[in-house]
């Protein structure tokens, strides 16, 4: 039996080393499955050691003054190809049970649009889940994030609601990717430490954008941003023209395209001036941060402390008087090749200070059209953001309060938070500040 196992293995052998076609084929195989291999063991070895961790959690006494933390998970079944829900069962839920967190799941019916509405009746009311964890890709966050803030209003949304971004989709790295560490590497790992950003409660205010389009009865909440233009159009060519290139359309119709007419656009821009505060745009301090700093804790009972407690001071705009916040500059016509609006949130410093960054370029050379539009696939995200202006010919960036976009010529449609397309109406974007509360790895 022995001699002819090794007699099979030498005839196998042979064959790779003779023919030089099955020899590439051979070596490209065993090196796929080693780095399968390589990457399965990496993934369990992360899973151990946040497991590790988050069992610490689990076996710290709990102050009996608080109330016990209850998390609703909103899943999307149909993130990541359907694998949303098999790394949520493998990864996260596991850590959340070893930490000690009362965690309900819920899952997202694509079928019944107003699914989410219903949910968050029904969990974030009466029941007192108000730590909201949504595990998908931007289109959930998207989507849960507006559906949450339409049933319960702005104000009690900031006050009451912490929000926890799971990473389980294809497209959540833009926003993802600021809350926690490890957005460039191991997706599980990156999922570990999001859902560790929850079991360790650290918290940060975070930039919210309001969408207002014509003709829709209540506003939308992004935290991306919205994108237009001719790298915005180039998937729906692709798949109506060189829908015989398969996987490959996208690619083709970015590289065909680039060398001939270039598309342009023209909208009207309506815009007010950053505010860095005042007594219009204040936004008071969550209610439940209130709460804390007065419960007692259970050690005060036993321990004497001296002087008063330490509370952090916020700077208070109330009293601040600024006639130009919210006031609308007059309109102009603006012809571009690529726009996008972002918020502060998407930029790795926070300076210039909080505002929504108008993003245009007027026009790309077509080999700086093949490379954004290719690095959109690659990341499946906003092609067109801040990070990469400096790369980019004829580029302009500008920071505002509000902005109002309404198509003249060219624009058919446009992303937000990279769902779409959406129809080109004319729409309203407004920066909320530090609002909404979000688990995240960083405190600011």
């Amino acid at each position: 039996m022995a001699a002819g196992q090794s007699s099979r293995f030498y005839r196998t052998f042979n064959t790779l080393r003779t023919h030089k076609k099955k020899s590439i084929v051979g070596f490209g195989l065993g090196a796929y499955l080693l780095y399968k291999a390589k990457e399965h063991l990496y993934e369990r070895e992360c899973r151990r050691r946040y497991f590790r961790e988050a069992s610490v959690f689990g076996t710290t006494p709990l102050d009996p003054t608080q109330p016990a933390k209850k998390l609703l998970v909103i899943l999307n079944p149909g993130a990541n190809l359907g694998k949303a829900l098999d790394t949520y069962r493998s990864t996260v839920e596991p850590m959340l049970n070893l930490a000690g967190l009362d965690a309900k799941l819920v899952k997202m019916r694509p079928d019944r649009a107003d699914h989410i509405e219903q949910i968050v009746e029904e969990e974030t009311g009466g029941k007192g889940r108000e730590t909201v964890l949504i595990a998908g890709g931007d289109g959930t966050v998207w989507e849960t994030l507006t559906a949450i803030v339409r049933s319960r209003g702005e104000d009690e949304t900031g006050r009451r609601v912490t929000f926890g971004v799971l990473p389980l989709g294809r497209q959540n790295n833009s926003i993802a990717s600021r809350l926690y560490r490890g957005g460039d590497g191991n997706r599980i790992e990156f999922v570990c430490e999001a859902a560790m950003a929850v079991i360790r409660d650290i918290k940060r205010p975070l930039d919210v954008m309001k969408f207002t389009v014509d003709g829709a009865p209540q506003g939308a909440y992004g935290l991306v941003g919205l994108h237009c233009g001719a790298t915005r159009d180039m998937p729906h060519i692709g798949k109506e023209k060189y829908w015989y290139f398969g996987p490959l359309r996208y690619r083709v119709a970015y590289l065909v395209e680039a060398f001939r007419d270039p598309r342009r656009y023209e909208v009207a821009v309506e815009t007010t001036p950053v505010c860095s505060g005042c007594s219009k745009c204040y936004t008071s301090p969550r209610e439940s941060d209130d709460k804390k700093a007065r419960l007692p804790s259970w050690r005060s009972l036993f321990v004497v402390t001296r002087g008063k407690p330490k509370v952090k001071e916020t700077e208070d705009y109330s009293g601040v008087d600024n006639p130009d916040c919210g006031v609308w500059e007059p309109q102009r016509a603006l012809r571009f090749s690529e726009l996008a609006v972002t918020s502060s949130t998407s930029r790795v410093t926070s300076w210039p200070p909080r505002q929504l960054d108008l993003v245009v370029s007027e026009s790309m050379s077509p080999w700086e059209f093949v490379r954004v539009g290719w690095q959109r696939i690659r990341r499946r995200k906003l092609a067109l953001s801040v990070a990469e202006t400096p790369a980019l010919s004829d580029t302009t960036v500008s920071g505002y309060q509000k902005v109002r976009i309404t198509p003249l010529s060219g624009l058919d449609w446009y992303d937000i938070d990279n769902e779409g397309p959406f129809d080109a109406r004319r729409v309203e974007i407004e920066l909320v500040k530090k609002r909404f509360s979000f688990f995240s790895s960083f405190l600011t």
